[in-house]
């Protein structure tokens, strides 16, 4: 499971840096969400310039990335019921392992106020 869970990290992370040296996010974006397909097909990232205090702010879509989707293999993929948390657990470990690697500081995501995570419609998950 080791292999499987270093393979899935080093695609993710390979996707941020893909967006990092081709996007360049307006400073007034304060915010970034990652949101996963309730089919859990995909997870994208999008930016707002309205943070706040509730949760509202990661509904704003102030920041598209041109490649805003990352596909999800069939290792991801939920198949049933509860396997959904599962999914979600992972993709936030992934996310945190993320911004606690040793170049995350060169990575616009890092100027953020607040980072989160969640399903379409589900709650928000904080990682910053």
């Amino acid at each position: 499971m080791f292999n499987l869970f270093k393979n899935k990290k080093d695609s993710i992370n390979d996707w941020l840096w893909r967006l990092n040296k081709a996007e360049n996010p307006p400073e007034e974006i304060n915010s970034y969400f990652f949101g996963i397909f309730d089919d859990s097909s995909e997870i994208y990232l999008v930016g707002s310039k309205m943070y706040g205090k509730d949760d509202e702010w990661a509904c704003y879509l102030d920041f598209i990335p041109k490649e805003k989707s990352f596909i999800l293999s069939k290792q991801f993929k939920k198949t049933s019921g509860s396997d959904w948390q599962k999914l979600l657990s992972e993709i936030t470990a992934l996310i945190k392992d993320f911004t606690l690697s040793e170049k995350y500081n060169e990575h616009f995501l890092s100027k953020a106020q607040a980072i989160g995570l969640g399903f379409d419609g589900g709650d928000l998950i904080r990682i910053k």
